[in-house]
Protein backbone atom coordinates (compact mmCIF):
# COMPACT_ATOMS: atom_id res chain seq x y z
CA UNK A 1 0.00 0.00 0.00
CA UNK A 2 1.41 3.37 -0.91
CA UNK A 3 1.64 6.24 1.54
CA UNK A 4 -1.50 8.34 1.77
CA UNK A 5 -4.65 7.88 -0.22
CA UNK A 6 -6.53 9.22 -3.16
CA UNK A 7 -9.72 7.98 -4.78
CA UNK A 8 -7.88 5.29 -6.79
CA UNK A 9 -5.72 3.98 -3.95
CA UNK A 10 -8.70 3.94 -1.55
CA UNK A 11 -10.54 1.77 -4.05
CA UNK A 12 -7.58 -0.62 -4.21
CA UNK A 13 -7.40 -0.78 -0.41
CA UNK A 14 -11.09 -1.61 -0.08
CA UNK A 15 -10.97 -4.13 -2.93
CA UNK A 16 -8.13 -5.98 -1.26
CA UNK A 17 -9.91 -5.64 2.12
CA UNK A 18 -6.54 -5.70 3.85
CA UNK A 19 -5.99 -4.45 7.35
CA UNK A 20 -2.66 -3.27 8.71
CA UNK A 21 -1.51 -4.16 12.19
CA UNK A 22 -1.41 -1.33 14.68
CA UNK A 23 1.76 0.75 14.63
CA UNK A 24 3.22 1.77 18.02
CA UNK A 25 1.73 4.99 19.31
CA UNK A 26 3.72 8.19 19.07
CA UNK A 27 4.10 10.41 22.11
CA UNK A 28 1.28 12.92 22.65
CA UNK A 29 1.80 16.55 23.48
CA UNK A 30 1.79 16.94 27.23
CA UNK A 31 0.49 19.90 29.19
CA UNK A 32 3.86 21.68 28.97
CA UNK A 33 3.57 21.60 25.15
CA UNK A 34 0.07 23.14 25.14
CA UNK A 35 -0.23 26.48 23.40
CA UNK A 36 2.91 26.03 21.34
CA UNK A 37 2.60 26.57 17.61
CA UNK A 38 4.05 23.95 15.32
CA UNK A 39 4.46 23.76 11.59
CA UNK A 40 4.98 20.90 9.18
CA UNK A 41 8.39 21.02 7.48
CA UNK A 42 8.49 22.49 3.98
CA UNK A 43 9.36 19.11 2.47
CA UNK A 44 6.07 17.55 3.69
CA UNK A 45 3.48 19.97 2.33
CA UNK A 46 5.28 22.61 0.28
CA UNK A 47 4.78 25.16 3.07
CA UNK A 48 4.35 25.11 6.84
CA UNK A 49 0.94 24.48 8.35
CA UNK A 50 0.41 26.47 11.53
CA UNK A 51 -1.33 24.53 14.31
CA UNK A 52 -1.78 25.54 17.94
CA UNK A 53 -2.96 23.06 20.57
CA UNK A 54 -5.07 24.86 23.18
CA UNK A 55 -6.24 21.83 25.23
CA UNK A 56 -6.00 18.04 25.15
CA UNK A 57 -8.80 17.86 22.57
CA UNK A 58 -8.88 21.29 20.89
CA UNK A 59 -6.66 22.95 18.27
CA UNK A 60 -6.57 26.16 16.24
CA UNK A 61 -5.48 25.90 12.60
CA UNK A 62 -4.37 28.81 10.45
CA UNK A 63 -6.49 28.68 7.26
CA UNK A 64 -3.92 30.60 5.22
CA UNK A 65 -1.31 27.89 5.83
CA UNK A 66 -3.51 24.88 4.93
CA UNK A 67 -2.94 23.03 1.64
CA UNK A 68 -4.94 24.88 -1.01
CA UNK A 69 -4.32 23.10 -4.29
CA UNK A 70 -4.11 19.58 -5.70
CA UNK A 71 -0.30 19.40 -5.69
CA UNK A 72 -0.23 20.26 -2.00
CA UNK A 73 -3.15 17.89 -1.32
CA UNK A 74 -1.22 14.94 -2.74
CA UNK A 75 1.81 15.71 -0.54
CA UNK A 76 -0.52 16.23 2.43
CA UNK A 77 -2.22 12.86 1.92
CA UNK A 78 1.13 11.09 1.71
CA UNK A 79 1.92 11.89 5.36
CA UNK A 80 -0.11 8.91 6.68
CA UNK A 81 -2.06 5.80 5.65
CA UNK A 82 -5.84 5.51 6.01
CA UNK A 83 -7.07 1.91 5.99
CA UNK A 84 -10.72 0.89 6.29
CA UNK A 85 -11.53 -0.53 9.72
CA UNK A 86 -14.01 -3.37 9.32
CA UNK A 87 -16.47 -4.73 11.86
CA UNK A 88 -18.84 -7.57 10.95
CA UNK A 89 -18.09 -7.04 7.26
CA UNK A 90 -18.79 -3.30 7.16
CA UNK A 91 -16.55 -0.27 7.22
CA UNK A 92 -16.92 1.53 10.57
CA UNK A 93 -14.13 4.06 10.10
CA UNK A 94 -10.56 4.44 8.95
CA UNK A 95 -7.48 3.40 10.92
CA UNK A 96 -4.65 5.92 10.63
CA UNK A 97 -1.16 4.41 10.49
CA UNK A 98 2.28 5.37 9.25
CA UNK A 99 1.98 8.96 10.43
CA UNK A 100 5.11 10.84 9.40
CA UNK A 101 7.05 12.53 12.17
CA UNK A 102 6.32 16.28 12.21
CA UNK A 103 3.37 15.84 9.82
CA UNK A 104 0.09 17.72 9.90
CA UNK A 105 -1.63 14.60 11.25
CA UNK A 106 0.74 14.46 14.21
CA UNK A 107 0.34 18.20 14.84
CA UNK A 108 -3.46 17.88 15.08
CA UNK A 109 -3.16 15.18 17.72
CA UNK A 110 -3.73 12.04 15.69
CA UNK A 111 -1.76 8.93 16.61
CA UNK A 112 -0.96 5.73 14.79
CA UNK A 113 -3.79 3.27 15.40
CA UNK A 114 -6.53 5.90 15.82
CA UNK A 115 -9.77 4.95 14.08
CA UNK A 116 -11.57 7.96 12.63
CA UNK A 117 -15.30 7.22 12.98
CA UNK A 118 -17.10 10.50 12.19
CA UNK A 119 -16.28 13.97 10.89
CA UNK A 120 -18.78 16.73 11.70
CA UNK A 121 -21.35 14.06 12.66
CA UNK A 122 -21.02 12.21 9.32
CA UNK A 123 -20.08 8.54 9.61
CA UNK A 124 -16.92 7.49 7.80
CA UNK A 125 -18.25 4.25 6.34
CA UNK A 126 -17.09 4.53 2.73
CA UNK A 127 -13.76 5.50 1.13
CA UNK A 128 -15.46 7.82 -1.35
CA UNK A 129 -17.19 9.59 1.54
CA UNK A 130 -13.85 10.11 3.30
CA UNK A 131 -12.39 11.77 0.23
CA UNK A 132 -15.54 13.88 -0.35
CA UNK A 133 -15.56 15.01 3.29
CA UNK A 134 -11.93 16.09 3.02
CA UNK A 135 -12.83 18.27 0.02
CA UNK A 136 -15.79 19.81 1.91
CA UNK A 137 -13.74 20.50 5.07
CA UNK A 138 -11.50 22.99 3.29
CA UNK A 139 -14.26 25.62 3.57
CA UNK A 140 -15.35 24.93 7.16
CA UNK A 141 -14.61 27.12 10.18
CA UNK A 142 -14.96 24.28 12.66
CA UNK A 143 -14.26 20.56 12.34
CA UNK A 144 -15.14 17.90 14.87
CA UNK A 145 -13.58 14.44 14.62
CA UNK A 146 -14.97 11.51 16.58
CA UNK A 147 -12.36 8.77 16.92
CA UNK A 148 -11.56 5.63 18.81
CA UNK A 149 -8.13 5.37 20.46
CA UNK A 150 -7.17 2.19 22.30
CA UNK A 151 -10.86 1.31 22.61
CA UNK A 152 -11.78 4.70 24.10
CA UNK A 153 -13.95 7.18 22.19
CA UNK A 154 -12.78 10.79 21.94
CA UNK A 155 -13.84 13.94 20.11
CA UNK A 156 -11.26 16.38 18.79
CA UNK A 157 -12.29 19.92 17.90
CA UNK A 158 -10.54 22.17 15.40
CA UNK A 159 -11.20 25.88 14.87
CA UNK A 160 -9.96 27.17 11.54
CA UNK A 161 -9.16 30.87 11.48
Amino acid sequence: ISRGFDAESLNVIVTRNRQESAVPLQPHLNSSDRGKSASVPEADTGRGVKVEQVSDTRWILDRASLPANTRELKRFLMQAHAVPCMKQGRTVGFRITGISRGSFYQKIGLRNGDVLRRVNMQNLDDPAKLFKLYQEMRNKRHISIFLSRNGQNQTFEYDIR
